[in-house]
């Protein structure tokens, strides 16, 4: 079934971007600072907050193609996603730093770009956002445990300072298998699965620069 073959393909590069990227190098070697974990929470609370507006603009897309049943899917999910951001936004706090509300100037590039990605290929076709739901959390279900291990016990940062990606794990368990499903529904047996498969490639891309990026910050991104 393609929603395997999706799903395997995500598990292959998580695990490589978990052996081989920056930030994960970084916290095994116990070098990761409460400064670089804000400012991973301080992009986080964009990519929270985008989230809704995407699930939004999914919904009304899949609505205008007279996708009725799918337009009301993203209507479910998005009573799910609510509130994250805070979530995000109160680690910054408890890692020890003012709580600030985020500033478009001051986020990752990277993180721009992949929001801006995510914004296209829902207005392009808003199954393809079903690809990078499960890309997203499967990432997360995956890459979270180790990390959050190595920050609690090499880097002296606990998983409750860092609620945003504890959270996600704990929730994104249940719902990678209910994004599994979702894909066999609406999408099946696509005749074209490469523009699916994209998906997770350019994602995995943007995501992968990004950690490296937040590794390499000496101060708050946010100043």
């Amino acid at each position: 079934m393609f929603s395997e073959t999706a799903s395997k393909h995500i598990t292959d590069i998580s695990d490589k971007v978990i052996e081989t990227n920056l930030f994960f190098r970084r916290a095994r070697e116990g070098q990761v600072t409460k400064i670089q974990v804000a400012n991973y929470a301080y992009n986080l609370q964009y990519v929270f907050h985008m989230t809704t507006l995407c699930l939004r603009r999914a919904h009304d897309r899949a609505a205008e193609k007279n996708q009725q049943e799918l337009a009301r899917f993203f209507v479910h999910k998005s009573g799910e996603e609510l509130g994250h951001d805070q979530w995000a936004k109160d680690d910054v706090s408890r890692l020890g730093f003012d709580q600030v509300q985020w500033n478009r100037k001051n986020l990752s590039p990277r993180i721009l770009e992949l929001m801006a990605y995510v914004e296209k290929i829902i207005d392009e076709n808003p199954k393809l956002y079903l690809i990078y739901m499960l890309f997203a959390e499967q990432f997360t279900v995956r890459g979270a445990p180790s990390l959050l291990s190595a920050l609690e016990e090499r880097c002296g940062i606990s998983r409750s300072d860092f609620s945003a990606i504890a959270n996600h794990e704990t929730l994104d368990k249940d719902h990678v298998n209910e994004d599994l499903d979702i894909i066999n529904q609406f999408i099946g047996e696509p005749q074209n699965p490469k523009i699916y498969l994209d998906v997770i490639d350019h994602s995995f891309s943007l995501v992968d620069s990004f950690l490296a990026e937040m590794a390499t910050t000496e101060a708050p991104v946010w100043n």
